[in-house]
């Protein structure tokens, strides 16, 4: 072991004594004799001094008590005679480290008495490290913590003990109750009580929780975990829903096929029924995270007037609905695909839960458009309603519903409030906060082209036309479709074989799904564009928030569509392309 030891002794021969037997040792140490303190103190690179008290420019314990301030961490052997001993053991509790009698001095006895120094100093050294870290940790606590004698003395109190009381404790007796509640100082605090010992002396620790503050932390940690489970749970209904909705319109794409072709009165019950199909998977897409880009400046005023007059055809004669519209209230950014089933369900929840009067109205509020539906059972009269938060809805169409209408106006930026009857669950009132938009960044109407299109024959006979879709039975119903409309059809399942397809086969339009295995339908698009093929591409979609390619000759049509749609879209696809 490698060390350099300071002696520190006026008397020239104790010196000479001690290098001899510090040398002998044959254990490499270093060794460096100086005769005052004031050189001790500037001796540089020592790992361990030997200390002589009796010094010309210090005497006693003052010597002991000035090096230990210049180098607190430096281990320290005090050596002095047999007559001195007491004033050793006194240098042991000013911090020597150990002492040694220079009357009685053996190499080994040295050797020792500096290994069991250097090995003190460290455990001191991690001794007060320790307690400056458990002092830090108790006076950072939040609750009042103190140590308190038999005798009511207070021995320690942390920084929170001292705002709440001081280091007076005489509300508590020398004796507090164990797990006791007292009130000090407006606040409740419930105290644990402990015997231990304090330096040797019996005591006891007292710790007190503000009970209020603690039943406050619980309730936010339920909160919290109460908001994480939603939020999962949300994210599940989210990827549900995506690929329920999906695989309805897929479906509702057949079973209007074949309305189109059945007897008239029968094929519009059949159409009206899918179209409310279609609206409860408009709802289902408003949990999707890609709902939020379909918010955009819209007329507020003429959807509600329309959604009206729907209601009020589907209300008849079971509801009396009332209708207002401030008139501040003009546009807002919101998706118009999405405000009308949401509406249609709630007013088929009224009819289903029997109420009687409802109402649709809406006003501006602090810069939002403040949309407020209301409706109420007649059995009942007027309800006591109170706000609910939104994580303790029922579940079922209702449910649907309105933790729709939530999702609907958060993707737009605002937010929604839900008021429940206490009686009756059927009974709401529902706001939904919809941000307010200039006038002049509402959508302006379209100008009437002044140039004639280029005439598209009415069966589009002989037009060459790739259907791209992975569900075999759309991609079918839609060939079939086309085929029997004059077009020359060819099929592929995926995006990748469909782009191969659009390469090797001059086409004059592409009918394509959204999503597929392997390419979905806008990567084809951008695909074949980069390939120099500017085909035009109507994209299908059980959604209407479609990330569009960039580009023209581009459409989209929402599933599930008539045949009469899908003849319509790709006849104005045709006529764009070529104006």
């Amino acid at each position: 072991m490698y060390l350099r030891i300071l002696h520190i002794e006026d008397h020239p021969g104790d010196r000479l004594l001690m290098r001899q037997k510090l040398e002998s040792s044959n254990r490499g140490w270093i060794v460096e004799g100086v005769a005052t303190l004031a050189e001790g103190l500037a001796a540089q690179n020592v790992d361990i001094v030997l200390l002589d008290l009796g010094l010309p420019d210090s005497e006693g314990l003052e010597t002991l008590a000035r090096f230990r301030l210049a180098r607190p961490s430096m281990p320290i052997v005090v050596l002095t005679a047999h007559r001195e001993e007491a004033m050793a053991l006194q240098a042991l509790r000013e911090g020597a480290d150990d002492f040694l009698c220079k009357d009685a001095l053996t190499s080994a006895a040295l050797m020792r008495s500096v290994y069991l120094s250097l090995e003190r100093r460290r455990l001191r050294v991690e001794l007060e490290q320790s307690k400056q870290n458990f002092s830090a940790i108790v006076h950072a606590s939040q609750d009042p913590i103190w140590v308190i004698d038999t005798l009511g003395e207070t021995l320690f109190a942390n920084t929170a003990a001292l705002q709440l009381q001081g280091d007076d404790h005489a509300a508590w007796g020398p004796n507090p109750v164990q797990d006791s509640v007292h009130l000090l100082e407006g606040r409740k605090l419930q105290l644990r009580v402990t015997p231990t010992l304090w330096f040797g002396k019996r005591c006891t620790l007292v710790m007190a929780y503000d009970v209020t503050v603690t039943q406050q932390r619980k309730a936010e940690t339920e909160r919290l975990r109460r908001a994480l489970d939603l939020t999962r749970r949300r994210q599940d209904l989210e990827r549900l829903a995506t690929g329920l909705a999906h695989s309805i319109n897929n479906a509702l794409v057949g079973v209007l096929s074949v309305a189109s072709r059945v007897d008239p009165i029968d094929a519009d019950e059949l159409t009206e029924a899918t179209q409310r199909i279609r609206g409860i998977t408009h709802l289902m897409g408003t949990f999707s995270e890609d709902q939020a880009r379909t918010a955009a400046p819209n007329n507020l005023r003429a959807s509600l007037e329309q959604a009206y007059l729907e209601l009020k055809e589907r209300a008849g004669k079971n509801i009396d609905l009332a209708f207002k519209l401030d008139e501040a209230v003009s546009g807002a950014h919101y998706s118009k695909e999405y405000l009308r089933p949401i509406l249609w369900t709630l007013m088929d929840n009224a009819l289903l839960a029997g109420c009687c009067k409802a109402s649709l109205t809406a006003s501006v509020e602090q810069g939002f458009a403040v949309v407020e539906w209301n409706c109420q059972a007649h059995r009942l009269g007027t309800p006591k309603r109170e706000l609910m938060p939104w994580d303790e809805l029922g579940s079922g169409t209702r449910g649907l519903a309105l933790t729709a209408a939530q999702a609907f106006s958060l993707s737009a930026k605002g937010h929604a409030k839900l008021w429940l009857s206490e009686r009756h669950k059927s009974e709401i009132r529902l706001r939904m906060y919809l941000p307010l938009a200039e006038p002049e960044t509402l959508p302006k109407p379209s100008v009437p082209r002044t140039k004639e299109p280029m005439p598209i024959p009415e069966e589009a006979d002989g037009l060459r036309t790739l259907v791209v879709d992975d569900n075999n039975m759309v991609r079918r119903v839609i060939a079939t479709t086309l085929r029997r409309q004059g077009h020359q059809v060819f099929e592929a399942e995926d995006g990748r074989a469909g782009l191969n397809t659009a390469k090797e086969v001059a086409l004059d339009v592409i009918v394509c799904d959204v999503r597929m295995p392997q390419m979905d339908g806008p990567t084809m698009v951008r695909k074949l564009r980069e390939a120099g093929r500017n085909t035009p591409v109507l994209i299908l979609s059980g959604f209407s928030e479609v990330d569009m390619p960039a580009g023209e000759n581009i459409a989209c049509l929402a599933k599930p569509f008539l045949p009469a749609d899908l003849k319509a879209a790709i006849k104005a696809l045709l006529e764009d392309s070529q104006s």
